[in-house]
């Protein structure tokens, strides 16, 4: 006996996959490809921080870094980069 295909399994909605032709946006992909991102993050993991991205409802794109409590929020990635460069890590 065999299971339902893939394209044959009904989402959530009730539609089947092979239905569905609705565009996601990924919050991990807004203002920089997310391979950038990604390196971000694992370069601040790495100097003991943690970096965030997460989009305004005006549509800026913020990165918040932190550390022990403390925040700091960029919105451009080159000022991201730059403090990566000022707690020592490797940018």
């Amino acid at each position: 006996m065999t299971g339902p295909q893939k394209r044959e399994s009904p989402l959530a909605g009730g539609q089947f996959a092979g239905e569905t032709t609705e565009e996601v946006l990924i919050v991990g992909h807004v203002g920089a490809d997310s391979k950038t991102v990604a390196t971000l993050k694992a370069k601040f993991a790495l100097a003991g921080h943690e970096m965030t991205v997460a989009r305004n409802r005006d549509g800026r794109v913020i990165c918040t870094v932190s550390r022990w409590g403390q925040a700091r929020s960029f919105t451009h990635f080159h000022d991201v980069e730059e403090f990566l460069r000022q707690i020592g890590g490797a940018a």
